[in-house]
């Protein structure tokens, strides 16, 4: 039975802006495994660029990956899964639809990425390594349910991008923060529904739920927490308004320290 469970978002919460975390941020989050609390990772990421921090933490429970469309437990196949993805036609509709404006397109199965081209930035999130890369048309490459699909456009065609994408059904379309990336979601499928499959499965009650996040997509998982917080510095600002503020930023340890007020360490 686990005492808790403690939610982390990875980039810009757990991660600083170079993607790392310090030695004692790991090791004091491993001594809260040792304790008997539950580290649970939440990401847009996928499994893939999880695991690396989950096995270096010693984490012992379930991750949460693209964002809620993917739940799963690495070191317990019996322990209940959602595992949400994207009808190829749809996307095969949407690349039809938008291919004379779309710079870059980005869909990834659980083996293959779908590429227009080659992006490297996407690469920092989504790995190609272990990866099959399929590169071309994705109206002829694309031939199997997918797990993300991410696109790259001028900020002036947006709106017709959503357009595009919201005349499938079961599926939305949301920008990224600042940025010319967007991608496509399922409402109803995020890190707040992933939250609350994993509470029920582990049967923790909310006052035992500590979570950590620093964008609008952490939400969910925050309102799930009773004891929930929202990064000194984040891409939200109206989370403030919402949530406690930790005791610093990503690159100013602000989950550890943050933790060791909470427990007393």
């Amino acid at each position: 039975m686990t005492k808790g469970i403690i939610a982390l978002d990875l980039d810009g919460t757990l991660l600083d802006a170079s993607g790392k975390y310090s030695f004692a941020t790991r090791d004091y989050l491993r001594e809260l495994t040792r304790r008997g609390y539950t580290i649970v990772l939440s990401s847009g990421r996928p499994p893939r660029s999880i695991m690396p921090i989950y096995d270096d933490i010693g984490c012992s429970g379930p991750i949460i990956a693209y964002n809620g469309s993917l739940v799963y437990h690495p070191l317990n196949q019996m322990f209940p899964r959602i595992d949400k993805t994207f009808f190829a036609a749809s996307i095969r509709r949407i690349v039809q639809r938008t291919s004379h404006f779309v710079d870059i397109y980005m869909c990834e199965s659980a083996d293959h990425i779908y590429v227009n081209r080659v992006e490297p930035p996407l690469g920092l999130y989504f790995p190609f390594e272990g990866m099959k890369v399929i590169e071309g048309n994705l109206e002829s490459t694309l031939n199997e349910n997918l797990y993300t699909a991410l696109f790259r456009c001028p900020s002036g065609r947006m709106e017709e991008l959503r357009e595009a994408c919201d005349v499938e059904e079961g599926i939305a379309w949301r920008s990224w923060n600042n940025s010319n990336y967007s991608e496509l979601y399922f409402p109803g499928y995020d890190k707040g529904h992933a939250m609350d499959f994993i509470i029920g499965a582990l049967g923790v009650k909310k006052e035992d739920v500590y979570a950590f996040g620093d964008a609008a997509n952490d939400i969910g998982m925050l309102e799930r927490a009773g004891h929930a917080y929202a990064m000194k510095e984040n891409k939200a600002p109206h989370l403030m308004e919402r949530f406690e503020k930790t005791q610093g930023s990503a690159q100013e340890e602000g989950v550890l320290r943050t933790l060791r007020l909470i427990f007393g360490d």
